[in-house]
């Protein structure tokens, strides 16, 4: 099944504008350096033989502008008309312009499915106890206590425990008292 197009693919442009000695006249500069075209202002350049990764819209948009060059050139020079309405034509140069897809944006399921995902935390192994050298890692005596009060184990798994060491429970004991009983044994 062929994959989904975006306009923020990346595909592969390359200049086939080779040995053309025509100036830009915005620029001045001859083609022989580099072919130009701009979008929203910017200019986006590549030397003739090179190849540059550009999305979708921006790779359309040069190889539509190097097609159009192309093809007036080659009118000219084989005194031919129409080219440039010329489907067949414009579709050869500009697939010679356009290489092909480097990297999709829209991935398929199985793409996704099939990427290795790294794993949880939880399931690597403990790094070595980091040191402490930047007072911004120091927590406040604040930080630590809320620390503390996260990592209390719930009432109901300190009876629980109580109930498996043998330590007598009451109704009136709290999580804290829970924790000092179990301490003390």
């Amino acid at each position: 099944m062929p994959k989904k197009t975006s306009e923020q693919d990346i595909i592969t442009v390359q200049n086939i504008d080779l040995d053309c000695d025509e100036v830009d006249p915005e620029t001045g500069i001859s083609h022989r350096e580099y072919f130009q075209v701009k979008w929203d202002g910017v200019p986006h350049r590549i030397k003739p033989g090179a190849t540059r990764n550009m999305p979708r819209y921006l790779a359309e948009h040069y190889a539509k502008h190097l097609t159009d060059h192309l093809l007036l050139r080659k009118e000219k020079e084989e005194k031919r008309t129409n080219l440039m309405n010329n489907s067949v034509e414009r579709e050869k140069i500009k697939g010679q312009i356009m290489i092909g897809v480097d990297e999709f944006f829209v991935q398929d399921e199985d793409d996704i499915r099939s990427e290795k995902v790294e794993e949880p935390v939880s399931a690597r192994e403990p790094a070595e106890k980091a040191t402490v050298t930047s007072p911004i890692d120091i927590p406040t005596p604040k930080e630590k206590e809320q620390a503390e009060v996260k990592a209390k184990p719930t009432r109901k798994s300190l009876v629980a425990e109580c109930e498996t060491l043998g330590i007598e429970v009451s109704n009136n004991d709290k999580v804290d008292d829970l924790i000092e009983k179990i301490a003390k044994f």
